[in-house]
């Protein structure tokens, strides 16, 4: 997950929502402990191993976002949903939890994919330099069958990643992304 490998990192001390400073080894090896219990399918554990870790850090990215995981491998997407805004507060310049919310919100009821979709059109224009915003927003505009917004959503994701020179990987993602299969048919698009 996008945290894991900055367990260690020191976050901006700045809002009531901040994290707490760099996490010791101890609280970097229980976050570990609970990957690999949560890894290996054993949620229990995975949470026995984050529920001590020091209670000043239970609201660290690395935390949060294993709690998301459980929440989200559980089906407790309310749940997941929480924790995914608090996440989306915490660390606002960072494209992931956005993602993990969509994630959320697509599955809690009254939630839905067109939410979800929303959700990430109003969170693009922050995260412009990133184009897994933009192709997911073409995924869930494929999944809705909305195919000229889809089109124009994958080509945004597609610009980004020429820029920054991973267009050959986007292509061959999307290429092997079910919910964008209709857009390489020739009848969808006019």
């Amino acid at each position: 997950m996008f945290f894991r490998d900055h367990a260690s990192d020191t976050y901006d001390e700045g809002g009531p929502a901040a994290p707490s400073a760099e996490l010791s080894p101890e609280n970097q090896q229980r976050i570990a402990a609970a990957e690999g219990w949560l890894e290996l399918g054993d949620s229990i554990e995975a949470a026995t191993e984050l529920n001590q870790v020091s209670p000043v850090h239970h609201d660290h990215p690395a935390v949060l976002t294993l709690r998301w995981r459980m929440f989200a491998k559980a089906h407790d997407w309310k749940a997941a949903c929480e924790v995914a805004e608090t996440l989306s507060v915490l660390v606002p310049q960072i494209v992931e939890p956005q993602l993990l919310l969509a994630e959320a919100v697509r599955s809690v009821p009254n939630g839905g994919l067109p939410k979800a979709l929303q959700l990430l059109v109003d969170a693009a224009p922050r995260f412009q330099h990133e184009p897994v915003i933009p192709f997911t927003i073409a995924r869930y505009a494929c999944t809705l069958r909305r195919f000229k917004e889809a089109h124009r959503w994958w080509m945004t994701a597609l610009t980004i990643a020429k820029q920054q020179g991973t267009d050959r990987e986007w292509k061959r993602k999307a290429l092997l992304e079910e919910d964008l299969q209709p857009l390489w048919r020739e009848d969808v698009l006019p």
